[in-house]
C-alpha cells in the first residue's frame, strides 16, 4: 500500500529521470566520432588547462591511440563522472524531500500513521521504491551502451560495465539516504531541498580546489575511480572489498539514523 503510493506520487520523476539519464547518454554516443576526432587532435591541450588531475587522466586517455581504451574512458566520463553524478544525485534530492517532509507539510502524516502499519514499515517501503527508481535506469542505461560498442568494433566487458553502475549507484543512494534524514528532522521540503543542496554545492565546490579536494564526498565518484572499472580491469574481489564496503556501511548507516529518528522522533 505504501509502496504504491509513494510509486504513483513519483513515477513522472521517475520517467523525468530515465528520460535525462539515457538521453544525455545517448547524446554522448551520437557525438562519439566527432568527440574522439577533437580529443585526438587537441588532447594535449585539454590535459594542460585541465584543472585537476583526474580531468588530465580523462583527456590522456581519451586522446590514446588505442581506440577502445579511449572509448571505454569517454563512457566512464559522460555515463558515471558526468551522467549519474549530476542527474543521479539531483533526482535523489529531489524525490527525497518529497517524502516525510511533503506528507507532514499536507497535514496528511497522521492519517497515513494512523494506518495499521508502522512508521519503521512506511520508511522501508518508501526506501526501496525510491532506491530501484534510481538505480535500475542506471544499469539499464549502461548496458545499452554494449550494442552500440560492437556496432562500432570495441568490445567492453559486462562486468566493467556492472561494476561501475554498482559503484555510482551507492553514491546516488548514499544522497538519497541524507535527503530522507533531513526529510525526518527537518520540517517542510523548502528546508530539506535548501539544506541537502547547500551540502551538495559545498561537496562539488571543495573538489574542485586541490588542497582540499580529498574532503569532498565527489572524489568517491571521479574519473580515476571509473578509470580501471569501464574497461575491465579490476577484479571483483578488489572492487567489493575496496571503497564498495565503506560506501554500502555509509548509505546503511545513514538510513538506519534516519529509521531510528523516525520512529522517535514527535513528527
Amino acid at each position: 500500500m505504501i509502496a504504491a503510493k509513494c510509486w504513483r506520487e513519483m513515477r513522472l520523476y521517475a520517467l523525468l529521470y530515465v528520460v535525462l539519464l539515457g538521453g544525455l547518454l545517448g547524446l554522448a554516443l551520437l557525438f562519439w566520432p566527432d568527440a574522439r576526432e577533437k580529443l585526438v587532435e587537441k588532447g594535449g591541450q585539454f590535459e594542460f588547462l585541465a584543472p585537476m588531475q583526474a580531468l588530465k587522466d580523462f583527456f590522456k586517455d581519451a586522446a590514446s591511440r588505442l581506440e577502445p581504451a579511449a572509448f571505454a574512458a569517454y563512457v566512464g566520463v559522460q555515463q558515471f563522472f558526468k551522467g549519474v553524478n549530476i542527474v543521479g544525485v539531483a533526482c535523489a534530492v529531489l524525490m527525497g524531500c518529497s517524502t516525510i517532509a511533503k506528507e507532514r507539510e499536507r497535514g496528511t502524516f497522521e492519517l497515513l500513521a494512523s494506518r495499521p502499519v508502522s512508521r519503521g514499515r512506511i520508511l522501508w517501503s518508501t526506501t526501496w521504491v525510491l532506491a530501484l527508481i534510481l538505480v535500475v535506469p542506471v544499469f539499464a542505461s549502461s548496458l545499452l551502451v554494449l550494442p552500440y560498442a560492437r556496432a562500432q568494433g570495441y568490445e567492453l566487458p559486462v562486468g566493467g560495465l556492472l561494476q561501475a553502475s554498482l559503484h555510482s549507484s551507492l553514491f546516488v543512494l548514499l544522497f538519497l539516504g541524507l535527503t530522507l534524514l533531513g526529510s525526518v528532522l527537518l520540517r517542510t521540503q523548502v528546508e530539506v531541498a535548501t539544506a541537502i543542496g547547500a551540502f551538495v554545492i559545498l561537496q562539488v565546490g571543495i573538489y574542485f580546489v586541490p588542497v582540499v579536494q580529498h574532503g569532498s564526498l565527489f572524489r568517491l565518484t571521479d574519473y580515476d575511480v571509473y578509470r580501471p572499472m569501464v574497461p575491465g580491469n579490476l577484479d571483483w574481489t578488489g572492487f567489493l572489498l575496496g571503497t564498495e564496503v565503506w560506501l554500502v556501511l555509509a548509505v546503511v548507516g545513514v538510513w538506519l539514523l534516519a529509521f531510528t529518528l523516525f520512529r522517535r522522533r514527535d513528527l
